[in-house]
C-alpha cells in the first residue's frame, strides 16, 4: 500500500466527521492553495495525475439522451468516492467554457451563497483560474450571493472535484460557490439567478454532495436510493420533502441524508431553469464498498446523477404493474388489520424505494359499483406505501358521508388508488382538459376537488365544473366562471383491483 492509501485509510475517521481537511492558509492574493492535498487525494502531482486518469479510464461510458446541464458527484476521499465522482464527471463531458462548482461549507457558517470571485483555485496539478467576469455578473444580479473567499478556507467539497476537471476540460475556468441554506424557495431564487448568468453559454454545473452519513450500510443504501430517486421529478421542493421525510424516520445512525442538500436543490433549480427535462442515476456506492477500510456498520453514501436538457422524455409512470398490485394488497390488508385492531405503524424503509417516496394519494372504495368511501390528500404527506395504508382506513371509517365499513362488506368491496401529480394553477376553466385533469376550485376560504376518475361519471365539462363548485366546495354552481375563483389542475395515475 503506497503512502497515499495509508494516509487515506487513516482519514476515514476524518471523513466520517464531515470535516477531514487541514486548515490550509487563507489566500492573501486571491490565489487559493490546495487545502486537502495529501489527505483526501494524493499531494504528489504525478501520483495524483495517475490516480485520476486511472479512475476516469475505469468509469463506464454513458450514452446520454440529451445535453448535459449539471452533474451530482461526491466529495469524500478518493479511495472512498473517487470512482463515483469519475463516473459522473466523465459522463458530463469536456467541452465547457467554465464549470460552476456548488457545494457545502463544512467549516464556516455562511448565510448567503459564498462565491470565490477572482484569482485562482489551486491543486497539485496547478492553479485553475476563476472566471471573475462570470462571478461579477452573478454578484451584481442577485443579493443572495456574496464574494467571500474566507468561506473557502480549508474546504474540501469543491477542491476535490478540480483534479478530475483538470484532466478532462481544456483551458478550465471555475466559479466556486458554497451554499448551506436548503430552503426550497431560496434554492429556486439562487437557481434562477445562476440560470440567468449562464444563459446559453457552455457552462457545466457540478453539484458536490455526499449522501447518507453514518448509518449501517443497508440503511444508507435505501436512504440514498430513495433520495436519488426523488431527483427524477426535477422538483427541488419534492426532493427537499423527501429529505425531511427520511430524516423524520429516526433511522439509527442516520445523521443526515446528504451533507450538500442545499447545493443539490440550488443546482437542480438552475438545471431545470436551463431546460433540464431528465435526471439519470449513473452510479451509487457506499464507503463500505471501498475494501478493507470500509466499515459496514457506519458508512457514508455516494451518488452520481446527470441532469440533461432536450431529451423530450415523457413522464414515467410512478409504479410498475407489480408495484400497483402490492399497493392494492396493502390497502386491503390495512382494513383487515383494522378489524383485528392492529395498530397502523409506519412501514420500515422498503427495498422497493418507490414506496419510501412522498406521494399524494387518494383511496376510493366502491361496493356494487357505488361509492363507499373516498379520502386522500393532494399534498405528499406520507411515503407512498404508508399513505395508501392510512387513507384506505380513512376511506373505510372516516368518510362522514357513509357509516363505518363492516367486516361483512370486505368480500364485495372494490379498491381503487389514485397517485396524484402536484396541483398547479391555471388561468381559467379553458385550460382544464376533460378526461385527464383533476380539478380543485377555491374561493373565499372554501374549496372542493374532483379526481380525474370523476370524468367517467360526469363527462360534460360544464357539468363537471359546476358539480365540483356546488357539491364539493359549497359554492355557486357557476363559480368556475368567476375570475376570483382559483382553479388548479392535477393528473392522476389510477389503478384498481382486477385490472
Amino acid at each position: 500500500m503506497n503512502n497515499y492509501y495509508k494516509s487515506i485509510v487513516f482519514l476515514l475517521i476524518i471523513n466520517l466527521t464531515a470535516s477531514g481537511c487541514s486548515a490550509g492558509k487563507p489566500p492573501t492574493d486571491g490565489n487559493r492553495p490546495p487545502a486537502v492535498a495529501g489527505g483526501f487525494y494524493p499531494g504528489d502531482p504525478s501520483e495524483l495525475r495517475a490516480s485520476v486518469d486511472d479512475m476516469l479510464a475505469g468509469a463506464a461510458a454513458h450514452e446520454l439522451a440529451g445535453r448535459p446541464v449539471a452533474v451530482l458527484v461526491p466529495h469524500a476521499g478518493y479511495v472512498f468516492s473517487g470512482r463515483v465522482a469519475a463516473e459522473g464527471l466523465k459522463a458530463a463531458g469536456a467541452e465547457w467554457d467554465r464549470v460552476v462548482l456548488l457545494g457545502p461549507s463544512h467549516h464556516h457558517p455562511i448565510d448567503k451563497a459564498a462565491v470565490y470571485a477572482s484569482g485562482t483555485y489551486g491543486t497539485p496539478l496547478g492553479p485553475v483560474p476563476v472566471d471573475a467576469e462570470f462571478a461579477a455578473r452573478l454578484l451584481k444580479d442577485s443579493s443572495l450571493f456574496t464574494d467571500s473567499p474566507g468561506a473557502h478556507e480549508g474546504e474540501h467539497s469543491l477542491e476535490v472535484q478540480i483534479p478530475f476537471l483538470q484532466r478532462l476540460v481544456k483551458n478550465l475556468k471555475v466559479v466556486p460557490i458554497l451554499v448551506n441554506d436548503a430552503d426550497p424557495d431560496r434554492a429556486e431564487k439562487l437557481g434562477a439567478a445562476l440560470a440567468r448568468a449562464i444563459g446559453k453559454s457552455r457552462t457545466l454545473l457540478v453539484l458536490s454532495s455526499d449522501l447518507a452519513h453514518y448509518p449501517p450500510e443497508t440503511t444508507a443504501r435505501l436512504s440514498d436510493e430513495t433520495f436519488l430517486r426523488s431527483f427524477l421529478r426535477l422538483d427541488p421542493s419534492y426532493s427537499a420533502l423527501t429529505f425531511q421525510n427520511l430524516m423524520q424516520r429516526g433511522e439509527p445512525g442516520l445523521e443526515t441524508v446528504a451533507c450538500g442538500d442545499a447545493a443539490i436543490l440550488v443546482g437542480m433549480a438552475a438545471a431545470k431553469a436551463l431546460g433540464a427535462d431528465r435526471a439519470e442515476i449513473l452510479k451509487h456506492a457506499t464507503s463500505a464498498e471501498a475494501g478493507a477500510a470500509g466499515d459496514p456498520s457506519r458508512v457514508v453514501g455516494y451518488g452520481a446523477v446527470i441532469f440533461e436538457a432536450g431529451t423530450g422524455a415523457p413522464p414515467e409512470s410512478v409504479c410498475t404493474a407489480a408495484e400497483r398490485r402490492r399497493l392494492l394488497e396493502a390497502a386491503r390488508a390495512s382494513l383487515s388489520d383494522a378489524f383485528a385492531q392492529t395498530p397502523l405503524n409506519p412501514s420500515p424503509l422498503d427495498e422497493d424505494v418507490v414506496f419510501n417516496l412522498p406521494a399524494a394519494v387518494f383511496v376510493t372504495l366502491t361496493e356494487g359499483g357505488k361509492l363507499r368511501g373516498c379520502i386522500g390528500t393532494t399534498e405528499p404527506r406520507f411515503p407512498l406505501l404508508d399513505g395508501v395504508r392510512y387513507f384506505a382506513r380513512a376511506a373505510a371509517f372516516e368518510d362522514h358521508r357513509f357509516s363505518a365499513l363492516q367486516p361483512r362488506e370486505m368480500k364485495a368491496l372494490h379498491m381503487e388508488i389514485s397517485i396524484l401529480s402536484a396541483p398547479h394553477r391555471v388561468p381559467n376553466a379553458d385550460a382544464v382538459v376533460p378526461g385527464r385533469d383533476g380539478v380543485i376550485v377555491s374561493q373565499g376560504g372554501r374549496s372542493g376537488l374532483f379526481l380525474p376518475t370523476v370524468w367517467k361519471e360526469i363527462p360534460d365539462k360544464k357539468e363537471f365544473l359546476s358539480e365540483v363548485c356546488s357539491q364539493k366546495a359549497g359554492l355557486s354552481p357557476d363559480c368556475w366562471r368567476d375570475s376570483s375563483t382559483e382553479i388548479q389542475v392535477f393528473t392522476g395515475e389510477v389503478f384498481e383491483e382486477g385490472r
